[in-house]
């Protein structure tokens, strides 16, 4: 049986190129803007619908290519047999199904893009509001991270505390108490000391508030100066 060499077609499109034709929008997890909140799920919804789609297309378009390839085997079998045309029964049945996939998935483009423009519209009309009030939450984040911090401090002084006294009473009356923060084990330094607790707090609370970065002076270059004289 003669067997054919399939050839890519250069005018098929991928899954993925099909999906690029929607517009992206890099979301938040989590929108919990009530105004935009519903709009953003349809709009995912409808992407990741027309991603399933594009890929059953491709697999109906290689069903397709397949149904050609038996219908024409099944012709060249009736040939030689001496019987008449079988017809391209696989193939047209291939067919319809090809067509009406790529009309769903061209809808689907379609209506997320429209959701895509539905949705940057809801947030431009939000954002300003949406801004202000994240930037409270912000505060309230950053207060409440202090507090933890604040509260591990104390929690691990109290524990120093506790320990400096414990080794004191073993080992009294020879013993002298020292009580401090202790280190970090699991952080060293490329040295291989571990860093003190207090330094990392430190760098904890530098995540928290960072340091204001101080401002370049504007120096001319020496080449300007000499120049000018």
């Amino acid at each position: 049986m003669y067997t054919a060499v399939s050839v890519p077609n250069p005018n098929r499109r991928t899954d993925m190129a099909r999906t690029q034709t929607i517009p992206k929008l890099d979301l938040p997890p989590s929108i919990d803007q009530r105004e935009v909140s519903k709009a953003a799920k349809q709009y995912r919804d409808l992407r990741e619908r027309h991603r399933v789609e594009s890929q059953n297309l491709v697999e109906a378009e290689h069903e397709r290519d397949a149904a050609v390839i038996e219908d024409r085997d099944a012709y060249a079998a009736a040939i030689r047999a001496g019987r008449k045309d079988p017809g391209q029964l696989k193939t047209s049945k291939a067919t319809e199904k090809v067509e009406a996939k790529r009309r769903e998935v061209e809808a689907l483009e379609a209506a997320a893009t429209d959701a895509h423009n539905e949705l940057v519209k809801e947030i431009e009309q939000h954002r300003e509001a949406w801004s202000a009030k994240v930037a409270e939450r912000i505060d309230e984040r950053r207060a409440a991270v202090r507090s933890a911090i604040d509260a591990v401090v104390a929690a691990n002084q109290a524990l120093r505390d506790d320990l400096a006294l414990s080794s004191w009473l073993d080992g009294f009356p020879d013993a002298r108490y020292r009580a401090g923060t202790g280190a970090v084990p699991a952080l060293r330094r490329p040295s291989g000391d571990p860093f003190a607790f207090e330094q990392v707090v430190s760098a904890l609370r530098e995540t928290i508030d960072p340091p204001e970065q101080p401002v370049a002076p504007n120096v001319q270059p020496l080449r300007h100066i000499e120049h000018a004289l």
